[in-house]
C-alpha cells in the first residue's frame, strides 16, 4: 500500500472539489474555464503524472478506494494536459480489462478525449451547451445504440443522465453563455493553446 501517494491524491481531490463548490455557489462555475480551477487541475495533473511514474496507475489495490477514486477525478479534470489524458487511456483500458477499475471510468476518459478533440463520443458521458441554450450530450457516434454501450459499462440510460444534468443546472440556477458564438471561439482558442487541436 502506497500510503503517502494515497494521502496526497485525496488532498489534491479535496482541494479541487472545494474550489468547484465555491465557484458553484458564486454562480461562476459554468462561465468558462476559471483561471484558478485550471491552475489546480494542472498542478494536480502534473503530480498525478509523477505518481504514475512512481507506482503505475494508482488503483484500489495500490492506494485504497478513496485515493483510487481521487486519482480518477484528478485525471478527468486534467483537461489542460491532453498528453496526460491520451497517455492514460490505454493504461485505463488495461486496468479495466484486468478488472482493476470499473469500465465506466475508461468510458468517461475515452469520451472526454473525443470531446476535446472535436470527435463524436461513444458513451454519451460528455455534455455541453447546445444551440438552444440547453446542456445536452455532445455528438455521439452510432447514437441509436448508445444505451446498449452504456449498459455494458454500468451506466444508466442516456435519458436519465440528461434529466439528472438538467436538474443540476436548474437547482444551481446556471444560465447558458450570453453569446454562444463568443464561447465557441474561446473554447476553440483554448483547445489550440493547450494542444487538443
Amino acid at each position: 500500500m502506497h500510503r503517502n501517494q494515497a494521502k496526497e491524491l485525496i488532498q489534491m481531490k479535496e482541494r479541487d472539489l472545494k474550489l468547484r463548490e465555491t465557484l458553484l455557489q458564486e454562480g461562476t462555475l459554468f462561465d468558462g474555464y476559471h483561471i484558478e480551477m485550471e491552475k489546480i487541475h494542472i498542478e494536480n495533473g502534473l503530480r498525478l503524472t509523477n505518481i504514475m511514474e512512481e507506482i503505475g496507475w494508482p488503483n484500489e489495490k495500490k492506494v485504497g478506494k478513496e485515493a483510487a477514486d481521487a486519482a480518477w477525478i484528478i485525471l478527468q479534470h486534467a483537461i489542460s494536459l491532453p498528453q496526460l489524458q491520451r497517455n492514460a487511456l490505454p493504461i485505463l483500458e488495461e486496468e479495466m480489462n484486468a478488472g482493476r477499475i470499473e469500465p465506466y471510468r475508461f468510458a468517461h476518459l475515452f469520451d472526454r478525449i473525443s470531446f476535446f478533440e472535436g470527435n463524436p463520443q461513444r458513451y454519451g458521458t460528455q455534455f455541453d451547451w447546445d444551440a438552444e441554450g440547453k446542456m445536452s450530450p455532445w455528438k455521439i457516434e452510432d447514437e441509436e445504440n448508445v444505451d446498449h454501450r452504456r449498459t455494458e459499462i454500468g451506466l444508466s440510460p442516456l435519458q436519465e443522465e440528461i434529466d439528472r444534468m438538467q436538474k443540476e443546472i436548474e437547482e444551481n440556477n446556471v444560465s447558458p453563455p450570453s453569446s454562444m458564438k463568443k464561447r465557441m471561439a474561446e473554447v476553440h482558442e483554448w483547445r489550440e493553446r493547450v494542444g487538443w487541436l
